[in-house]
């Protein structure tokens, strides 16, 4: 049975938003490989939200502003290091796995 970490398997980003962005999608990924996929595109965004939220501590909202992880630094680093864009998820990160999830669903 597919799983939501599944659907994040593999990336195929030209461009994350900031240094924390593919951390997150690492962790999110570990922590939904276990979690089915849910019945509706609906209940997999809400899924998605609450572990946005469980792993940086915020609410996903539309914002320019970046959201400081201190569980995503890095040793190595650099400027945006343990940042996230909530606008690469908004716009990129989240779509891309429900057009995933719509593709997975089509299957059966």
């Amino acid at each position: 049975m597919a799983t939501i970490g599944d659907l994040m398997r593999t990336t195929r980003f030209v461009q994350w938003g900031l240094r924390g962005d593919p951390v997150l999608w690492e962790r999110m990924r570990d922590a939904l490989m276990q979690t089915p996929l849910p019945p509706s595109a609906d209940a997999l965004r809400q899924i998605l939200h609450a572990t946005f939220q469980g792993i940086t501590g915020h609410p996903l909202a539309r914002s320019d502003a970046p959201l400081p992880v201190e569980s995503l630094l890095k040793d190595n680093g650099g400027m945006s290091n343990g940042l996230v864009s909530p606008m690469f998820w908004i716009d990129t990160a989240f779509p891309t796995i429900e057009q995933r999830y719509t593709e997975e669903r089509s299957k059966t």
